[in-house]
Formats: C-alpha cells, structure tokens, sequence
C-alpha cells in the first residue's frame, strides 16, 4: 500500500514498497503541464523536459549523463501532459541509489546549454511534424480543439513550430524558477527498497530545492464544441481515420470508476459492444475503442476507429446505434460483471511494473492530491452499478456538445456526423 510522506522543504514523496520485486523505479514529477503555460510559452513545458537531458554540473556534456546511464543498468526516460511533467528511471533494484542520484542531478542541476537549445529546437519541430502525420493523433487533436476552444487545454502540448523556434535559454530559467519548486515536486518510488533509506537519501539530495509553494491546477470548463464536424483530407491516406468526442467527468469525480467501466462496455476490451459489431460483424476496421481522459477539473471521452473510407457511413450508423443502445437499455448485471472482472485483471497485469505503479501514483497525486490503493479502487470499481453506467453516457451523448473529426483522402458529408448525432438524439 503506498504510503505518502512530506520533506522537510515541503517535497511530496511517494513510496510503494514490494518486497518480492526485482525491479525499482524513481519518478521525478511536477504538478506543471501544458495547461499552466502563457501564451507566449506553448510548448514550453515539454521542451523543458527535453532540456532536462542535455548537461547537467555534474555531467556537462550530455553523453556523459547518458553513459552513466546505461553503465549504472537503468533505463530513463521523461514525458508531459497537460498537468504534470515527470522524470524517471527503472531497472534492478539494487541499483536504486543510482537512480535517485541521476534523477536528482537532472531534475536540480540541469544547464540548459544554448548550442544545444538550439538543436533541440529542431529535434522538436521533427517531432510536431511526426504527430501531424499520424492520422489518429491529427483527428484526436481536432477534437480536443473543438471541445476546450478558448481555454488552456485548447494548444497542443507540443506547441507549434514558430513557438518552439521563439524560446530563448532565459525562459527556460524562468520556467524553472517559477514552477520547479519544492510545492510542485512529487517523488514516486516503486518496487523493492527500503523506505527509510530512500528517505534518507532524498532529503539530502533534494535539500538543495528552490523552495516554493504549490501550484494549483488550472480549472478548464466544458465551453460548448466549436464546431461538431471537422474534416481533414489528405490524398496519401489509405483509411479514414475518425475520433468521436464529448465531455467527460474529471479523476476527482465520483463518477471517474463509472466512467472506466462505460469505456470497457463500450469499446474497452475485445468482447466489447464495438468491437463485436464494427471489427467481428462487420469486418470494417482492425481496431476499435472507446476511452476517456481525465484530467484534475475536466474530462473527455472519445471513441477512435480506422476503416475503408467508403463505408464511413455505415460504420458511423453501427457505432451510433451501439451509443444508442446504452442509453436505451441498462447495462445488463452480467455484461458489468464482465467489465469489473477484465478492469480489475488489468490493474493486477500493471501492478507487475514498478514503472508503472511509480506514474499512477503520481498523476493520482498531481490530479487529486490523494492515492488510491487497490483495494479502495476495486471497492469503487465493484460499487458501480447499471444504473451509473448509463447515467454517465448520459452525460456524454449529447448531441450539441459532441463533436467528430474524420481524416482520410475524401471528404466526409457533414449528414453523416448529423446522422450519427441524430440517432443519438431520438434516445436521449
């Protein structure tokens, strides 16, 4: 059971022992993501975290950090969201001083060198291009836009290529100064170790941390959809890749277990309701799911599947009837029973990675200042019932605030998106 601890400069640790384990994972997070950048600073958060990489005092030049790295036996690597940033590093347990040593060395002494800023630019306009070409990532995107218009989760966590080349080594310093602080920092570890020690090690090596408070998370708001039907046409695709999306409850709601189990009903696992009917009735797609994203105040749910652009409109009309359906008719016992069952088998598959455990813990705790054990979350997931679930879709399949993007090498008639709305709408 994991067990939350405070520093004594305010830095939150989080430890969940395993004595059985081989493995260790030391996870450096920040309760900062994308959504607490200005608008001068879209993209910032994430190149950041790249930087993070590039020299430390301890090791200058970068390939010294990474040799230190691979020779300790540990594997690292870092990400962003919109509301947290972290930093971490795996392997056998034996080895967890020196992931605690390289993490904090990366995470305090970062040089950010100027000559590397500037290559690093272009590492990450490479990458901005790589998810505009991805169809899928493009069409989830698209809705993302069209559901949080106006508010900070409407830019891309990347940012754009003009705002990537525009940042300067100073608004990293600055970027540092005013997030990077003892209130936002949040230290997850995992695996087999000793609590006391690691303890022990973190507060001298992190005694040095700009002290600060914490920053809340940005409350974003369900605005209204921008626009319901969005097509993007690109002559070398093959598919049509379509993402259908609508609001969701956030992670600090009480609806947050329904709304998993709605996913996995819908298009969760492989006996789900859409997988059955668009990939195995109908051999229209090889995949097919439903899920949600959940963030500290807001939420979004999105269904994605990739077909033969010339049967849009019949997919669309299978998937709206499968929508349809759980609003008409409750959730059968036997169907969330199956759903409970496959959720909880696949907490059990995550709790093997200690990688993993480290993350969860600590987008728990960025998102909702609090950790829920297995326990508490299998006493939530079996408390759902039928009546939750549809309450929930409820919630989600409304049809002036849904939208739908479609991304293939013709153009989708907004009727099909008024078809699959409207089938909708005679149910709800």
């Amino acid at each position: 059971m994991a067990e939350v601890r405070t520093m004594s400069n305010g830095i939150t640790v989080i430890f969940d022992p395993n004595a059985h384990a081989k493995t260790a994972c030391v996870l450096v997070g920040v309760n900062i993501g994308a959504n607490h950048e200005e608008a001068h600073e879209h993209g910032l958060a994430h190149f950041f975290e790249h930087m993070c990489f590039k020299g430390t005092e301890t090791y200058p030049d970068y390939t010294q950090l990474l040799v230190r790295m691979d020779e300790s036996g540990v594997v690292g690597n870092a990400y962003t969201s919109r509301e947290y940033t972290g930093y971490y590093l795996f392997g056998r347990a034996e080895r967890i001083g020196d992931m605690m040593d390289i993490t904090s060395d990366i995470f305090l002494r970062s040089l950010f060198p100027a000559g590397e800023l500037e290559k690093e630019k272009s590492v990450i306009v490479e990458e901005i291009a790589m998810y505009e070409d991805d169809p899928a990532a493009k069409a989830g995107n698209e809705v993302e836009k069209s559901l949080f218009h106006g508010t900070a989760a409407e830019h891309d966590i990347l940012g754009t290529a003009d705002s990537v080349r525009s940042f300067s080594r100073d608004d990293f310093v600055q970027f540092l100064r005013k997030h990077y602080v003892s209130g936002n920092i949040i230290i997850s570890v995992a695996g087999k170790f000793d609590s006391e020690e690691v303890f022990a090690a973190l507060e001298r090596m992190y005694r040095s941390a700009p002290v600060g408070g914490h920053t809340e998370q940005v409350a974003v708001s369900a605005v209204g959809v921008k626009q319901k039907h969005v097509h993007v046409v690109r002559s070398d695709l093959e598919q049509s890749h379509i993402v259908i999306g609508g609001y969701a409850p956030s992670c600090g709601s009480d609806d947050r277990h329904a709304l998993q189990l709605l996913g996995t009903v819908l298009g969760g696992s492989m006996s789900s309701r859409l997988f059955l009917r668009v990939r195995e009735h109908l051999g229209a797609c090889y995949t097919i799911n439903a899920s949600a994203d959940m963030n500290a105040h807001y939420g979004s749910f999105s269904i994605y599947t990739g077909i033969n652009g010339k049967r849009t409109e019949e997919v669309m009309g299978a998937v709206a009837d499968e929508c349809a359906a759980v609003l008409r008719d409750t959730v059968s016992d036997d169907e969330l029973r199956k759903a409970r069952e496959y959720i909880l088998g696949v907490r059990a598959v995550q709790q093997e990675s200690t990688q993993g455990i480290a993350g969860r813990n600590m987008v728990l705790y960025a998102q909702t200042g609090a950790v829920e054990s297995d326990e508490e979350y299998e006493k939530h997931i079996r408390a759902v019932t039928p009546a939750d679930v549809r309450r929930v879709a409820e919630d989600i399949f409304v049809t002036d605030t849904m939208a739908v993007c479609y991304v293939g090498s013709t153009e989708v008639p907004e009727t099909v998106t008024d078809s699959f709305l409207n089938t909708i709408a005679r149910i709800a």
